[in-house]
């Protein structure tokens, strides 16, 4: 009889646990296991779910706190956490990590980032985690998906009329008691009785350290030894090695043979391509006529190429309508078939190619994390 009622009293536990584990608690794909907080709050808006919560709602003052900051949106929606620099309210940051993304199951291509908090009690008493802002951006209608990643869109362009501007969410207020580990009838403010006064032993006698000496010696005795050495094999310091230089038309056509095999494909695929296939030309030119072309628009491209040396005020034409096109399908979303990749393709190869000069070197190490 009373196993029965063991049985039936642990029954009624789950039972009664179940609904706020289901809240708090959710299995995500490649992910951990999320276990449920002692305290929690959350906050929903539009399609994004902002959950903050804590491993325990009360804790000695030798202890630390975890608190989870949790985010569950849809992979356009760009969400900025909010960094904490020493402290979050009452408590002391020992640590912080990121964790995610991680696919939700059963969600419309819901994906969650977290932040971890090690906080680290400074005194006793009722404590509370203030809220917390987070900035939201919702680029589903970004001119380009390619861009926005590559930052294309700011430099080029300031218009986004058709972009939502950034949003904040503000988390709950999760409250939180540290105790103490004194005596509930200590009493901090009375001065303590003086200990009666102790006899010390008498200090034993010094001993000359001998073997110290010696070791001391011997070790200044080598350095000085391979001192002298250095000074009468080394008379110049060591010559620095040669940096490895290429010229700038083979790491641009390097460059461009990696993009012969891209495929028209997704819209996602033929911005990364135009986008690609601008920055190559337009390090290209920085390299090969110092026009400073990625970080200026094509019309300042172009009105530096009209003071450029003939080699390149000849080709004004079609630089510029080569680079006009790519810019159309960054931010203009335009989707030309994949003939016209081909043909943008050949035609920055031949530009390459006619303006080579093996004279415009660039370091490879430098070409290659630029290219």
């Amino acid at each position: 009889m009373r196993r029965a009622r063991l049985w039936l009293a642990l029954v009624a536990a789950v039972a009664a646990a179940a609904p706020a584990w289901a809240q708090v608690a959710r299995r995500v794909e490649g992910g951990p296991n999320l276990e449920p907080g002692a305290v929690e709050a959350e906050t929903v808006k539009d399609k994004v779910r902002v959950v903050i919560s804590a491993d325990r709602d009360a804790l000695a003052i030798v202890d630390t706190l975890r608190v989870t900051l949790a985010v569950e949106a849809p992979p356009w929606i760009l969400v900025a956490f909010p960094r904490l620099v020493d402290e979050l309210g009452p408590f002391k940051l020992v640590r912080e990590e990121a964790l995610g993304p991680f696919v939700v199951p059963g969600g419309d291509r819901i994906e969650r980032n977290e932040r971890r908090y090690v906080l680290d009690p400074v005194k006793p008493g009722e404590h509370s985690i203030p809220p917390m802002t987070l900035s939201v951006v919702d680029a589903s209608k970004a001119p380009s998906i390619a861009c926005v990643y590559l930052n294309e869109c700011i430099r080029e362009r300031g218009d986004f009329s058709t972009t939502r501007g950034p949003e904040f969410i503000r988390t709950g207020r999760l409250l939180v008691e540290v105790t103490s580990v004194l005596p509930a009838d200590a009493d901090i403010t009375q001065p303590k009785d003086i200990l009666p006064p102790v006899e010390l032993p008498p200090p034993p006698p010094t001993e000359i350290p001998w073997l110290e000496i010696a070791g001391a010696a011997a070790a200044l005795a080598v350095v000085v030894l391979a001192a002298l050495w250095l000074r009468r094999r080394v008379r110049f310091g060591p010559r620095p090695k040669p940096v490895p230089t290429s010229p700038a038309h083979e790491l641009a056509l390097a460059a461009l043979r990696r993009l012969e095999g891209a495929e028209a494909g997704t819209p996602e695929r033929i911005d990364a391509f135009y986008v690609r296939l601008s920055a190559i030309v337009r390090r290209y030119l920085d390299w090969r006529f110092g026009l400073h072309a990625p970080e200026r628009t094509t019309e300042e491209v172009l009105r530096a190429a009209m003071q450029a040396v003939t080699a390149l005020a000849a080709r004004r034409d079609l630089v510029g309508d080569f680079l006009g096109r790519c810019d159309r399908v960054k931010f203009a979303r335009q989707r030309p078939p994949g003939r016209d990749m081909r043909d943008m393709l050949g035609t920055a190869v031949r530009f390459v190619e006619d303006t080579a000069d093996a004279s415009a070197r660039v370091p490879v190490a430098q070409g290659g994390e630029a290219l």
